[in-house]
């Protein structure tokens, strides 16, 4: 692979730079201005990750090529110096939508559910060929998971019955249809456009894998804010209500999701993210009965004031 680099990876090069400290990454964002003041989104991280970055562009341009509505690809390279590897879109206009969502009345929270659902399966349904990722094992992954919660100093008292509906149904992981990840798809991630419209940003983390597993993020993150909201995204994405096959494996993935939060939290955390992590595993577990049901009390009740 040739290491061709540029000054549009250095900060020096750019008329106006504005950082982006939102999300969990490491990485460096920045909102960055061209002379002619057109606006871009600049990543910049490892010089030894320039092939992810690269697979990355590679993933958001066959996006675009199929009309999904992603972000164009100006650029990806590494800076003059050599140091970082980058990744320069075009700016997206908007703002994020979970910035925005709880302004909205309940059926608008529901109606742009809807329409990140219906993004989410075209986002799924997309024929892409291009070998961009490495092979991945889900289930071998979700069981190191659980180990490493189950022998770590953070375990919550009582949860054998959890862990042991995790480890019972366990066979559920992976058994979904078998896309092309987002793998961090929620209102953090979407864009709401000056034109009511819902654009997708964030793919450095998208990865072969199932289907269902892209519905967890939805109860760790976003149930709070709009519980309309997130029965729109399943409508959406099923035309309606989902098989129950959906609702076996979500409830195992945010089971999962739940206990392994808290080992997160201890490795990765602040002492706040540690307190968010335990005030969201009982929320869950409230949700789900302590999961002796495997559809949700939010979702059960839409379903029964609707029909």
């Amino acid at each position: 692979m040739q290491k061709t680099t540029s000054t549009k990876g250095d900060l020096n090069h750019w008329h106006d730079v504005t950082p982006i400290k939102s999300g969990w990454t490491t990485d460096q964002k920045y909102k960055v201005t061209d002379a002619e003041g057109r606006a871009f989104f600049l990543r910049r991280t490892s010089a030894e990750r320039l092939y992810d970055l690269k697979e990355e562009a590679l993933l958001i341009s066959a996006f675009r090529s199929k009309g999904l509505p992603v972000a164009e690809v100006e650029a990806v390279g590494l800076s003059q110096n050599g140091e970082h590897s980058y990744l320069l879109l075009h700016w997206l206009e908007g703002l994020t939508l979970d910035s925005v969502l709880s302004t909205m009345t309940e059926s608008e929270q529901y109606r742009i559910g809807c329409i990140a659902g219906r993004q989410l399966k075209r986002l799924h349904d997309t024929p892409l060929d291009i070998e961009a990722f490495s092979h991945r094992n889900l289930k071998a992954k979700k069981e190191r998971e659980l180990n490493a919660y189950l022998t770590s100093d953070v375990r919550e008292q009582d949860d054998q019955q959890i862990v042991a509906f995790i480890q019972q149904n366990m066979e559920m992981i992976g058994k979904g249809p078998k896309v092309l990840e987002h793998s961090d798809y929620h209102p953090g991630n979407l864009i709401l456009t000056p034109q009511g419209d819902l654009a997708i940003i964030d793919f450095n983390g998208s990865h072969p894998g199932d289907a269902y597993e892209e519905f967890y993020k939805l109860e760790l993150f976003v149930i709070e804010q709009s519980e309309q909201f997130c029965i729109g995204q399943i409508h959406g994405y099923f035309n309606g209500d989902p098989p129950q096959a959906f609702w076996q494996a979500h409830s195992v993935y945010t089971a999962h999701a739940a206990l392994y939060g808290l080992k997160w939290a201890k490795d990765h955390g602040s002492e706040t993210d540690k307190d968010l992590e335990r005030i969201r595993l009982k929320r869950i577990f409230n949700h789900y009965d302590r999961f002796r049901q495997y559809i949700p009390k939010w979702y059960r009740s839409f379903d029964s004031n609707n029909n």
